[in-house]
């Protein structure tokens, strides 16, 4: 599902076609949440910015396994799963596979 994302992503597609260091990675699969990660910007699958990261949520080896999500205008808070996401690190984005409605009302939230 996650590939899907990003190969449906138009946001995504533009960081791909600018460099070819673009390699978003399933948020779950990093060891620990990379620092830069707290306030990266988050896109859905249509590539609209839905809010930003507030928290990663890790389990007890420090691994990810969620992330709190505000929208950008003060909006609800969303917890997703990290296998639900994938992050690319140098331009540190996060882009949800994520289906439901707490997605869609963040993007309704932020005005997408």
């Amino acid at each position: 599902m996650l590939v899907a994302a990003v190969a449906t992503c138009p946001a995504l597609a533009q960081a791909q076609e600018a460099g070819p260091d673009f390699a978003p990675v399933a948020l779950n699969s990093f060891s620990h949440a990379p620092a830069a990660i707290v306030r990266a910007p988050v896109y859905d699958q249509h590539g609209r910015v839905i809010g930003r990261v507030v928290r990663v949520q890790a389990d007890q080896d420090g691994k990810p396994s969620a992330l709190s999500i505000r929208s950008g205008n003060g909006g609800p808070l969303v917890v997703v799963s990290a296998a639900a996401v994938g992050y690319d690190q140098p331009r540190n984005i996060i882009v949800t596979s994520a289906q439901d409605a707490r997605i869609a009302e963040l993007s309704r939230a932020d005005g997408g």
